[in-house]
């Protein structure tokens, strides 16, 4: 009986085993990892971007506030306006593809590995526990065989 169930928990640590195997394979074979690198490395660059953007922005600002009469009779002053507004079109754009594409992909990347890695950790846990189970069933099995053995011997020094 001891056995059998020895036998079980084997099995169940090895189907354990092997479920591991297979996610951690369909992870890199999906290459999640991968994916969630790229995506957080396009939204930094898009945020670097952004920033730029910003800085030009605010010297264009700048420009704005110095001008003097003469180069707005010139048309400096327009061009800047115009340039400006440009630059805020720009930006509005940059930021909702920011918000919702890039920063959604990569919100989605992250919960995918994240899901694969949680379900990883939850089965080696249960691997181990599994393990334990049948460690201590080996010990209670060594523990009652070294019994018998003693009773065993007993008996047959008393027949002696």
């Amino acid at each position: 009986n001891r056995m059998q169930c020895i036998h079980i928990l084997t099995s169940e640590e090895e189907l354990c085993q092997e479920k591991i195997a297979k996610l951690i394979g369909r992870i890199h074979k999906a290459n999640l990892k991968t994916k969630a690198e790229q995506s957080m490395r396009k939204m930094l660059a898009l945020r670097e971007k952004i920033r730029r953007k910003e800085n030009d922005l605010t010297e264009i600002r700048r420009q704005l506030e110095i001008c003097t009469p003469r180069t707005r009779e010139q048309g400096w002053a327009t061009e800047l306006e115009a340039n400006s507004v440009q630059m805020r079109d720009q930006l509005t754009a940059l930021k909702q593809t920011l918000l919702f594409d890039v920063a959604a992909e990569v919100q989605h990347n992250d919960e995918v590995l994240e899901r694969q890695v949680h379900e990883i950790v939850a089965l080696s846990a249960t691997r181990n526990a599994v393990s334990d189970w049948k460690d201590q069933e080996y010990e209670e099995r060594r523990h009652l065989s070294y019994q018998d053995d003693l009773n065993q011997r007993r008996k047959e020094k008393r027949m002696i």
